[in-house]
């Protein structure tokens, strides 16, 4: 006789189970890019940490990112031309203010 195995997961892990996954590696202002869209991790008090980190970012079919470092994710924003900023990225505005 068999017995049957239920694995229960959330919403949130099955959506993850079902996705594409991508690897890659964040840069020194913690972006990475997939398919002409740059993503820019939201590190608080990681920052250092997080620089050149393998990361994967999960795209589900209905067209959701989630990036995970570690099995955990991370809070970023997205912007699309990925290639298109300027030698200024990510850093302080220094002309204002003097």
């Amino acid at each position: 006789m068999w017995r049957w195995l239920q694995v229960l997961h959330d919403e949130r892990a099955l959506g993850l189970i079902l996705s594409l996954h991508h690897r890659r590696t964040l840069s020194k202002y913690l972006t990475c890019q997939l398919e002409d869209r740059e993503y820019q991790v939201l590190a608080r008090g990681q920052g250092y940490t997080l620089r050149r980190a393998a990361v994967t970012v999960s795209k589900s079919f209905d067209g959701n990112v989630t990036l995970l470092y570690r099995g955990l994710e991370l809070e970023y924003q997205s912007a699309a031309g990925g290639s298109g900023h300027d030698a200024n990225y990510g850093r302080e505005n220094r002309s204002a203010g003097g």
